[in-house]
């Protein structure tokens, strides 16, 4: 069976990694947009929901460079071990998150459960989340789950002095794939990236990073760039699509989102891209993240757009797996 005829929705609220509380309600803003519009699509697909910490925010972090990082370890473990049920039911996870740092987890549970299999990592993001608690200038994790990944501390860049039991929980993150690093920098690829600190830039070009920023893509076509980002990756077996809204430009599109960016995609740009890159058979999970809506000045601009994409891509892997172009639109 092929596993996208067996879609599953994964949701964790978890928002204690971000600078901005409401993340934790994205997931419902989707939900409300979609009954908003008569539609039942969350109603079509199993749910699988994963318990998160957020009541620790009730307290000030204790760890100034990497904030709640030990309460965002057994989310990464029960994250991680709800995927892999899904993976090894051959199901195939739509994962719905709050903050962004919950994408280590799912780069760690894919390599995991494929020990075997090369893993290649489409970031659409505004931003490269490659900090450590050794470079971050914020100590705010939804800016490290790459770094987790790649196993980089980019100790060339220090600023910060963790203390070891911060350091200890780090290196219990980077180890949750098995294997480290769990991804290669030749087998990622950012696009969308137009906001960045030095100490992330360094990483990019010292690890020769490809990244396809909102203008050249626009210039391009977003089907042509997706299909070159698709050939850039042709020696992995499997890839893992991450899709932070704050890819999208937040006047044309909505701002509610905790770190808005201008320049991004406008919802029919990212949508094509999504679709594109959705329709590659290797694509075995997929992630939507940080919608705020407690941040959005349109009402719920951004929950409506993340939903229609949401239902877009959906669409494009259940026409997929039946063998089907999805219309475009």
């Amino acid at each position: 069976m092929d596993r996208r005829e067996k879609l599953v929705l994964v949701t964790c609220t978890s928002e204690i990694c971000g600078a901005k509380r409401g993340v934790s309600l994205g997931i419902g803003a989707m939900q409300t947009a979609a009954r908003q519009a008569g539609l039942g699509f969350f109603s079509q697909f199993l749910t699988r929901r994963v318990p998160d910490a957020n009541e620790v925010l009730d307290a000030p972090p204790k760890k100034p460079f990497a904030h709640y990082v030990d309460a965002l370890l057994p989310i990464y473990d029960r994250l991680a071990a709800t995927v892999a049920d899904v993976l090894q039911e051959g199901g195939f996870p739509i994962c719905l998150t709050g903050d962004h740092s919950t994408g280590g987890a799912l780069i760690a549970v894919i390599k995991r459960a494929f020990p075997d299999q090369r893993l290649g990592v489409i970031w659409v993001d505004a931003h490269a989340d490659l900090h450590s608690p050794y470079t971050t200038p914020s100590g705010n994790m939804h800016g490290m789950p790459l770094a987790i990944a790649l196993d980089v501390d980019n100790l060339e860049h220090q600023r910060n002095d963790p203390h070891p039991e911060t350091r200890a929980h780090w290196e219990a993150l980077q180890a949750m794939g098995g294997v480290q690093p769990m991804l290669q920098p030749q087998d990622l690829i950012f696009i969308g990236l137009r906001s960045y600190e030095a100490e992330e830039a360094y990483l990019i070009r010292q690890h020769e990073i490809r990244h396809h920023g909102v203008e050249g893509a626009r210039r391009r076509g977003m089907e042509a760039v997706a299909q070159r980002v698709l050939r850039e990756l042709s020696a992995c077996d499997q890839l893992f699509v991450s899709f932070d809204v704050d890819s999208m430009d937040p006047v044309r599109v909505g701002d509610g989102t905790g770190t808005p960016v201008s320049g991004g995609f406008t919802e029919g740009e990212a949508g094509l891209l999504l679709r594109t890159l959705l329709r590659d058979p290797r694509v075995v999970a997929f992630e939507v993240t940080e919608v705020n809506p407690t941040l959005d000045t349109g009402g719920n601009r951004m929950g409506e757009a993340a939903f229609r994409l949401l239902e877009r891509s959906a669409a494009t892997l259940q026409g997929q797996a039946a063998g089907v172009r999805p219309v475009e639109g």
